[in-house]
């Protein structure tokens, strides 16, 4: 092989490799908050890109958008050390904790879950990513193909996990279903799915979160062969490489 040609396919290689191998992880830090110890979380990139596209997404507190999640971090734990560890302080001012997840990470595919507490009322609110280390962006439902064939079967297994619910709940009618309570199902719903996978790795599930009422979240969870025909060829190819 010609010497120049070979150092093109070595850049190219380690470029390729370089953007797949983004370091994502979960740093963690603890403060007290009125005599008990709550940890502090956020999710960390190497590449800023990546971290400003989260906090855009995210349930964010602050005025600016950090490029260093280590400064945003140390940022969260002043802001509760101004309020002396105070839950009362903290409530005053909106704060809320950030807990996350890594559900799944291969070939610069990443989903994650955002949870967040809410010192008000102690509200946990799910936010799910997916996203694309190579390019920077949040994928959302732009994976999906024939989507609406998909949004009939999602509504169709969310009215049966509604169904599920009711039976177990006293405040639900028997005679009201899931689109009584004024819900519809929106293209946008399916940008909030986990990827679940098993023991070794392998992909199992994708379970999607519906927002039923601000405490409650309803599913629709699809095995891997029948999400398969919904998900875009470079994406599923992602998805399956070894």
């Amino acid at each position: 092989m010609n010497f120049k040609k070979y150092i093109f396919v070595v850049y190219i290689l380690c470029n390729s490799l370089s953007l797949y191998s983004q370091q994502v992880e979960i740093i963690k830090d603890s403060v007290c908050i009125d005599g008990v110890w709550r940890e502090l979380q956020e999710l960390t990139f190497t590449h800023p890109q990546i971290y400003c596209a989260i906090q855009q997404e995210d349930y964010n507190d602050f005025d600016t958008i950090f490029t260093d999640y280590k400064e945003r971090l140390n940022y969260k734990k002043k802001l509760i050390l101004d309020c002396n560890g105070s839950w009362k302080c903290l409530r005053e001012k909106d704060y809320v904790l950030e807990y996350y997840e890594i559900n799944y990470q291969k070939n610069g595919i990443l989903n994650a879950t955002l949870c967040v507490e809410n010192f008000v009322n102690t509200f946990i609110g799910i936010e799910l990513f997916t996203f694309d280390l190579k390019e920077g962006k949040n994928l959302r439902e732009e994976v999906f193909i024939n989507k609406d064939k998909l949004l009939e079967i999602y509504r169709e297994k969310i009215e049966e996990d509604y169904d599920d619910v009711k039976k177990d709940n006293d405040a639900y009618d028997d005679d009201d279903d899931f689109f009584s309570y004024g819900e519809d199902i929106d293209p946008v719903h399916l940008s909030q799915y986990e990827i679940e996978t098993d023991s070794l790795g392998k992909i199992v599930t994708f379970r999607f979160f519906h927002p039923f009422h601000w405490n409650m979240r309803l599913f629709a969870e699809f095995s891997f062969e029948e999400i398969k025909p919904f998900l875009k060829p470079e994406f599923l190819r992602r998805l399956t490489d070894e």
